[in-house]
């Protein structure tokens, strides 16, 4: 079961990874209309989706161990998934504020939805 789900969950991360990519380089045009902000957010957006399925992935190895501190893991998994996820708005959001555009909070937003639904589509649960 456990090879089964390393499978997928490598298959997740290089069907997000291509989706991600494939955004970035459709949206790149915008930085001719100097708007680099708006392709840069999904590089953003991609990288903490990617670091989320991989903590996704740890988490449900250890969830499988024997004498495994379910409360603990689970709080400590969807902490710190939910703290890179605030981290990636954070910075988004701060910088815009000190009229720094550099990463777009849309695009960055989309980038954590691909990933979401890549999930959904490849383990189908």
């Amino acid at each position: 079961m456990l090879d089964n789900s390393l499978e997928k969950t490598k298959k997740t991360i290089i069907l997000t990874s291509i989706i991600i990519l494939g955004c970035f380089i459709i949206s790149s045009f915008c930085f001719f209309i100097n708007q680099m902000w708006i392709p840069l957010g999904f590089i953003l957006g991609g990288i903490i989706s990617l670091i989320n399925i991989i903590i996704l992935y740890k988490y449900s190895y250890y969830l499988t161990r024997p004498r495994a501190n379910y409360i603990k893991l689970n709080i400590f998994s969807y902490l710190t998934r939910i703290l890179l996820y605030g981290l990636g708005f954070t910075i988004c959001l701060l910088l815009q504020k000190y009229d720094l555009k550099i990463f777009f909070w849309g695009t960055c937003f989309a980038s954590y939805m691909i990933s979401i639904v890549t999930l959904v589509i490849v383990f189908r649960k």
